[in-house]
């Protein structure tokens, strides 16, 4: 509200030459045919343009509540705050104020649920391209007792069993779990996590993995998950479990797909972590 109240007459619209020039580039971007340019990538660029323009009202509360984002975690910073939930909280309410803002002046942009999911992920996206390193600092100091217990049973599970692991792995689904860690949006990290499954469920429907069955039931797919988690060694996969518990709409996360890769992984992780040994409890059907 303040950023709104704070923004000058030229802001809110007043003066029309530079804004018809703004809507005749708005349109360019809306005409690309579908061939050219998805219309995610339309919904990208358009709010991209919005919220970079600081002379337009979205732009200006966008940069407002950034400014406000930076003083605040600089400040927390110089009085030397520990493992706080604070920059979490300022990133939603980003979120939520621009988005607000941007529907309410583009109200085409909330015209249905797939069009705000797009919107709310090019906000995500702008906003987490300048503050992703900070929140995620944060949630990795939180979790970090959790990835140091997993780590130390992996590496303990990995002196005995490297070479028969190995074995046991797909290399595509290693590679989209490892994505992971240079995705910085919700959704970035949401298709990691579906890519893998998939192509867990591929390797295993094509008889590869420990059990080297054609068909695996659910415990089964869980310990060919557990591997590949195991080899993949994402570092502080715990935090990027809870970054996604944190961010992801629960629009998203109860479609289906998403979701069930959420919980897959999360089941994984949480077996391994709380393991007393690893070697008996993932081979204990074949011994």
């Amino acid at each position: 509200a303040r950023a709104q109240q704070s923004a000058p007459r030229k802001v809110l619209g007043v003066g029309g030459g530079r804004t018809r020039r703004k809507e005749c580039g708005d349109r360019d971007i809306v005409l690309f045919d579908e061939t050219e340019i998805s219309t995610e990538d339309k919904i990208l660029l358009l709010i991209s343009r919005s919220l970079n323009d600081r002379s337009s009202l979205c732009g200006h509360v966008y940069g407002h509540l950034m400014a406000e984002f930076h003083k605040r975690e600089e400040a927390d910073r110089a009085k030397g705050f520990g493992v706080s939930r604070r920059r979490r909280q300022d990133a939603h309410g980003v979120i939520r104020f621009v988005t607000a803002t941007l529907f309410e002046v583009r109200p085409g942009l909330g015209s249905n649920r797939e069009v705000t999911d797009m919107s709310v992920h090019a906000v995500e996206n702008l906003m987490f391209g300048e503050i992703y390193d900070v929140v995620f600092q944060e949630i990795r100091k939180e979790s970090q007792r959790e990835d140091d217990i997993l780590e130390r049973n992996v590496r303990d599970f990995m002196k005995s069993h490297r070479d028969g692991v190995a074995r046991t792995v797909d290399a595509d689904a290693l590679q989209a779990l490892r994505g992971l860690t240079p995705a910085k949006t919700t959704m970035d990290k949401i298709k990691c996590l579906i890519m893998c499954l998939e192509r867990i469920s591929t390797f295993a429907e094509e008889g590869g993995g420990a059990t080297g069955a054609a068909t695996v039931d659910a415990d089964s797919l869980l310990k060919m998950v557990c591997l590949h988690v195991i080899v993949a060694r994402v570092p502080n996969i715990h935090a990027e479990i809870s970054f996604l518990q944190e961010f992801a709409r629960d629009e998203i996360l109860l479609r289906g797909r998403a979701g069930y890769a959420l919980v897959t992984i999360q089941a994984a992780v949480h077996f391994l972590r709380s393991s007393d040994d690893l070697g008996v409890d993932i081979f204990a059907s074949e011994q």
